[in-house]
């Protein structure tokens, strides 16, 4: 328990730092660029967190599990896992490549250089190594490092007035400067690596597990951002600023549950070997505080929104209110989505998953065509809500491997914690 708390302690820290510098730092990069350049520069945003998913293969939650079973061959799970992230992401580069020159226009261009960074988010994998050991103050230091950093350049860029180009180059820039800063707090443990000689021969089971488990990350990162690329196709770019200065609000708190569970899922996977009752018990706690947690946050934004939407944004930005009413119940779906998805890994339910998030996306484009059309924004945000409201708890109804899941996510909502 007390490394429990150690662990939640610094990821809090990182989480809060986190928070306050992407909603100060995010709001001013919003008011200094306008609607119009902000819808453009979030477009290429979603483009880049497409690129980040693909890249990791799914590897994330498997690599931690393989790192737990096979503690001997932690440097060879971790030279397999940063070459093959590294090499999807030089693929991804030619590919973007290969489309700007096709298409060239200045959203191909700025996604091009967006997706130069995948050269340097392999690295990432490093931490994976921390989080299967549940030592997370090095992961949270080069964490709260690279956020000061990252967001002082920021201010810098809008200081010194300069355009949306620099700002696009910065993600790729990001990923670069993590890479060196992760490298400095972690080298001491990936020298350490080097006594473990054990040789890694799940290879392949490690690819046939983590591409299931990739689609489903991609397809639901797909039906929580389809609404961006197409509010900015259908409406234009300024729409699409007024969406994306919206959404960041909700969207903002994904950190929190993303975070615990990352820091639970190998106690989980733990409970789950030595006890079933122990393992459900953690379980229906963890449902329960997320459930809580995100209703908490969704009353204090729906009490406070035109006061936000002035406050944070502007005039340029208040025809957005309205959608913001709207979009603040979209955080206990985020928030249950997160856990259900580390639920879902930790019982090897892979194809579960992606029928899941392939049903939500399907859906929500579906409604976006209609929705978007005569409701506008509005629209957008009310099929994300309606598919993630579908993947996540209706789901569960009809299909026999995840139906326990409901009566957690259900019990969730009467607060009984053990």
């Amino acid at each position: 328990m007390n490394k429990i708390t150690k662990n939640s302690s610094w990821m809090i820290i990182d989480q809060i730092i986190r928070l306050i510098s992407s909603l100060v730092v995010g709001i001013w990069i919003a008011r200094y660029l306008g609607p119009n350049d902000f819808g453009l520069y979030s477009y290429v945003l979603v483009f880049s967190s497409f690129f980040a998913i693909l890249s990791k293969l799914g590897l994330d939650s498997n690599v931690i599990k393989a790192l737990i079973q096979k503690p001997f061959a932690t440097k060879n799970i971790l030279i397999f896992s940063i070459c093959t992230r590294l090499t999807v992401g030089i693929a991804i580069i030619i590919i973007s490549f290969y489309f700007y020159m096709s298409v060239e226009n200045i959203e191909s261009k700025y996604i091009f250089i967006a997706s130069l960074g995948l050269i340097f988010q392999a690295t990432e994998i490093f931490e994976l190594h921390f989080y299967a050991q549940s030592t997370l103050k090095r992961v949270a230091l080069s964490r709260i490092t690279h956020t000061l950093l990252s967001s002082t350049i920021k201010i810098y860029l809008i200081t010194k007035n300069h355009d949306l180009i620099f700002f696009i180059m910065l993600i790729s820039v990001d990923w670069l400067v993590f890479s060196i800063i992760l490298y400095f707090f972690s080298k001491k443990e990936i020298k350490k690596t080097s006594i473990k000689k054990e040789k890694f021969s799940g290879k392949i089971i490690l690819i046939k597990h983590s591409i299931p488990l990739m689609l489903s990350n991609f397809l639901f990162i797909a039906y929580t951002r389809i609404d961006q690329l197409m509010i900015n196709n259908m409406l234009g770019n300024y729409s699409g600023g007024i969406y994306a200065s919206v959404i960041r609000i909700s969207e903002i708190w994904i950190f929190i549950p993303a975070t615990i569970s990352m820091i639970l899922f190998p106690i989980l996977f733990e409970k789950r070997k030595k006890s079933q009752n122990s393992y459900l018990s953690a379980l229906q706690t963890t449902y329960t505080i997320f459930t809580w947690m995100a209703l908490f946050i969704s009353i204090i934004i729906f009490s406070l929104n035109d006061e936000i939407i002035n406050l944070l944004y502007g005039e340029n930005f208040k025809s957005g209110a309205e959608a913001l009413l709207l979009s603040t119940w979209l955080c206990l779906f985020f928030f249950i989505s997160i856990l259900t998805t580390k639920h879902l890994n930790l019982e090897n339910l892979y194809y579960n998953m992606l029928v899941r998030n392939l049903g939500g996306i399907t859906i929500n484009i579906a409604l976006n065509f209609f929705l978007i059309q005569t409701h506008g924004i509005e629209g957008a945000i009310f099929s994300t809500m309606a598919s993630l409201f579908l993947a996540t708890y209706v789901f569960d109804l009809f299909a026999p491997s995840s139906r326990h899941f409901l009566m957690l996510k259900i019990n969730a909502f009467f607060i009984k914690i053990k």
